[in-house]
């Protein structure tokens, strides 16, 4: 598919559409508007993709490092295969992300981006960082008040509304500006080295600003690595220079705001507490995990038979390393997806490098190095569950590594008609789809955002929204219609209410630690006189949450 003006303004769209804010209830996933947005984007670009294909009968090419990938998605189907069933929907769900991920790329590698086409795609990025950079920076200023990104305790959380998103976005901002700074073709335009150049003291300035530790290191190795392998000796001068001058501006900012220096010691404490909890579970059952989609559920339970609790920790959803989750999730079988996937992505570097060696051809190795801040993030914490656009960056710039580095090769195969023709179709379908499920998710999570600031007492605009598009925020959705039951019960002392409310409640409670839902568990428990089921829940309650005053009577 050869790309137009359309491309860099579907682009620009995006990109621009990321820097709004829009109200929610925090969370992660399809709780948060801008990943429905993103989601729907990458679907429009699926759908758009495989639409021109099978108008113009072209073909589709599948690189090695995309079968290696397809290899690995299946894998990873496996271990819904004997999940159980509470947990099926949220493991399916996990899985379709990473299916869509997979179409997505597919559709990236093939769009014909020629060398000015990637500098462009590049340029509308590097564009993106400095916009979230700037207005961070505007938002520590009194003129900054109208911005709604949200800040807690003075230092600014940006639109992701987590600061190690943020870093690791303006680390790989960093990774842009240094290859748009060294690259010899940037070199004869004055505007965009002026550009790519005050990039480069913007963005450590904001990195010291917010003080993530994730985002400061991503951010050394790719400058390390960047100036390893690129550019000449006098702009690597001058780039060192200008990176150290924003760092000191940082610093000196630093100490004289309100941001002064944070402390991580908390962090620190339950980000091990949560790797040596997930590493014990996954030593004891290294070959089946523990449950597909159950993650939250087991670890807590876990960690009351080591005779701890959720104290210091909190409930965990997320051990904070990828490869430890899909491992205490999904045992061996996700591991081995795992490995598939990336013996792809090394195949990738590996093409990236040949070209850089033997072709004196950097840009496809410099796309691989731009986005090793968001890989690096995933072993600490969770960024793809929690922003969709990071994803979509990360599996962007590797396609087109991807295709610039092996565009010739051999081991493409090209899908022709009729094969290439019914895939077009079938993905077709499926990014329509896409597009559907976001947009009502998106619009869902708006009205629910409503219903929850008002104190869940009024459900009543959920009977408007149709059945099939409740299913796009299904637990959320079920949380505010059994919260409000227990509200109206207070009023009509309706007994059916508080039946309701249990048989949801039990169910909730194979899936997630919530004290809340305990408590009320509880309460109607033993007015409904079933003791014996009251003390089961209560135990439960007092060994995840035995800070809980409210469970020791």
């Amino acid at each position: 598919m050869t790309c137009s003006r359309r491309f860099v303004f579907f682009f620009l769209f995006w990109l621009a559409g990321s820097l709004l804010f829009i109200k929610n209830s925090g969370g992660y996933g399809l709780s948060l508007p801008q990943n429905c947005f993103s989601w729907a984007m990458m679907g429009i670009l699926i759908f758009t993709v495989s639409l021109s294909l099978l108008r113009k009968k072209q073909a589709w090419i599948i690189t090695p490092a995309l079968r290696w990938f397809a290899a690995g998605i299946v894998i990873l189907a496996l271990p819904l295969l004997y999940t159980r069933p509470e947990w099926l929907f949220n493991g399916g769900l996990y899985w379709a992300g990473a299916v869509v991920g997979l179409l997505f790329y597919f559709s990236c590698v093939q769009l014909k981006l020629s060398r000015t086409g990637v500098y462009s795609l590049l340029s509308i990025w590097l564009l993106a960082c400095m916009a979230h950079a700037l207005l961070i920076l505007l938002q520590l200023t009194p003129a900054g008040e109208w911005i709604a990104w949200p800040v807690v305790n003075g230092r600014p959380y940006g639109v992701f509304q987590q600061v190690n998103l943020l870093a690791t976005f303006l680390a790989c901002g960093i990774g842009l500006a240094l290859f748009l700074f060294l690259v010899p073709e940037n070199l004869k335009n004055r505007r965009k080295q002026c550009f790519a150049a005050f990039a480069l003291f913007i963005f450590p300035c904001v990195l010291m600003l917010i003080q993530s530790r994730i985002g400061l290191l991503s951010a050394v190795i790719t400058i390390v690595m960047m100036l390893s392998l690129m550019g000449a000796v006098r702009e690597k001068y001058q780039s060192v220079i200008l990176l150290l001058c924003g760092t000191a501006a940082g610093w000196w900012v630093r100490n004289h705001t309100l941001i002064g220096d944070i402390s991580h010691s908390d962090s620190d404490g339950a980000r091990l507490e949560m790797i040596g909890t997930a590493w014990e579970m996954l030593k004891q059952r290294p070959w089946s995990g523990w449950g597909f989609g159950g993650f939250e559920y087991t670890f807590q339970f876990f960690r009351v038979l080591q005779g701890k609790s959720t104290e210091g920790t909190g409930v965990v959803i997320h051990p904070h390393n990828e490869f430890l989750f899909w491992g205490v999730e999904a045992g061996a079988v996700a591991l081995g997806g795992l490995l598939l996937i990336i013996i792809g992505g090394i195949k990738v570097v590996i093409s990236t490098w040949h070209c850089y060696h033997n072709e004196n051809n950097p840009l496809p190795l410099a796309l691989c190095i731009i986005i090793l801040p968001v890989l690096l993030h995933t072993q600490t914490e969770y960024p793809f569950g929690l922003s969709a656009l990071h994803f979509a960056m990360c599996l962007l710039l590797l396609a087109q590594a991807d295709k610039l580095s092996d565009d010739t090769s051999a081991e493409n195969i090209l899908l022709s008609r009729p094969a290439g023709s019914a895939l077009s179709i079938i993905m077709t379908v499926i990014s329509a789809v896409v597009i559907l499920w976001m947009c009502s998710a998106f619009l869902l999570g708006l009205l629910l955002t409503d219903i929850e600031r008002r104190g869940m007492q009024d459900i009543q605009p959920l009977a408007s929204v149709p059945e099939i598009a409740l299913v796009t925020q299904y637990e959320r959705v079920e949380f505010d219609r059994s919260m409000n039951r227990l509200m109206r019960y207070n009023q009509t002392r309706d007994p059916k209410l508080l039946e309701y409310y249990r048989l949801w409640a039990e169910e909730y409670l194979d899936k997630h630690a919530d004290k809340n839902v305990y408590f009320s568990l509880v309460m109607i428990l033993h007015h409904q006189g079933n003791i014996t089921d009251k003390q089961k829940y209560l135990s439960r309650a007092r060994e995840l949450f035995p800070q809980e005053n409210k469970f020791v009577r």
